[in-house]
């Protein structure tokens, strides 16, 4: 039986940072991440960011895809927001729209993910994310069912917003 090598079927990976992929490239400048990556691995190449993976298409073949109906059909988001959906009560949400109704939801609350608006609470998140690491003590034990990463930005959020403690993600603290 001969064995097929799944990399040589997958688009080309675009060389990231071990652990963090192409996470500080995609923050500095998406832009031009996507550019050198178009330019040096064609219309559709793989990237990584943190835990997350994508895979890109772009140029024409991006726009022959969308123009096909393609993207609905393969790009769905319902597949995974359906779910999410149900538990927030049948929450009318943006990840969990497509199409005119999706790009109506961007509209809306682009000012409000802003950085303008953001920055302001900068400071907060700072105050926050320092309190939090103070509650770590040396040795104790993270739990990784939770991504650690998701888990404080949702902490810092609900410490900002609201002065809740930033606990549960270290088990032995």
């Amino acid at each position: 039986m001969e064995r097929v090598n799944k990399e040589a079927t997958r688009p080309p990976r675009v060389k990231g940072v071990p652990l963090v992929g192409n996470t500080f490239q995609f923050l500095r400048d998406t832009s031009k991440l996507l550019d050198n990556a178009y330019r040096k691995h064609g219309a559709v190449f793989r990237l990584r960011a943190l835990w997350l993976k994508y895979t890109v298409i772009g140029g024409f073949e991006a726009k022959r895809f969308l123009q096909e109906g393609l993207a609905e059909k393969y790009l769905s988001r319902h597949q995974i927001f359906d779910a999410v959906g149900k538990q927030l009560g049948n929450a009318d949400f943006v990840l969990g729209q497509s199409g005119p109704r999706h790009l109506r939801f961007r509209r809306l609350l682009a000012v409000a993910y802003s950085r303008e608006v953001a920055s302001q609470f900068v400071p907060e998140f700072i105050q926050a994310t320092r309190h939090a690491i103070r509650t770590w003590s040396p040795g104790c034990i993270l739990d990784f069912r939770v991504p650690p990463l998701i888990f404080l930005v949702c902490s810092l959020a609900g410490t900002a917003k609201l002065m809740l403690p930033s606990t549960g993600l270290c088990s032995s603290c």
